[in-house]
């Protein structure tokens, strides 16, 4: 039996929603098993994300940028209910092939993500280090489904939002 014939898209989808729920890894692993599963499970798969570093977040940006390039149907939006930004282990002196300072690359990055998942996100956890420090710019977009904010790590410059 084939693959794309045993269950309804709905179902896969479901299954998806239900399977990825731990950061990513399992809807990594959907979309590297087959070209199938990686078109039936793209809206869902990214339900859970945790990025521990500003490459994880650089390299997960062109997923959600362009899904025709991935053979998805460009009106499956993914869907992101839980992300967890985490910045402990970088250094503030990392710098990209462009030689731009963490900071404006951590800027850039954010830019592109909060808007895109900040519409269906549930639940948003920011954890920084005293030598990284997030720029409030979470606080300058809006969340209408979020429910749990949870932050990590003392900025150095005063409260979360800014001096």
């Amino acid at each position: 039996m084939d693959i794309s014939t045993a269950l309804p898209s709905e179902i896969w989808q479901e299954i998806a929603e239900l399977a990825c729920t731990d950061g990513g890894r399992t809807g990594a692993s959907l979309a590297m098993s087959c070209k199938f599963l990686r078109v039936q499970t793209y809206a869902k798969r990214f339900h859970s994300l945790a990025f521990h570093s500003l490459a994880q977040i650089e390299s997960f940006l062109p997923l959600i940028r362009a899904p025709r390039t991935l053979h998805v149907d460009a009106t499956q939006i993914p869907v992101v209910r839980h992300l967890w930004l985490s910045f402990f282990d970088e250094s503030s002196s990392a710098t990209s092939q462009f030689a731009w300072p963490w900071d404006v690359r951590v800027l850039v990055a954010l830019l592109e993500l909060l808007p895109s998942v900040a519409p269906t996100l549930s639940t948003l956890v920011l954890a920084q280090g005293h030598i990284q420090e997030l720029p409030p710019l979470a606080l300058a977009f809006q969340f209408p489904q979020l429910t749990e904010l949870t932050l990590f790590g003392t900025p150095t410059n005063g409260p979360v939002g800014g001096n």
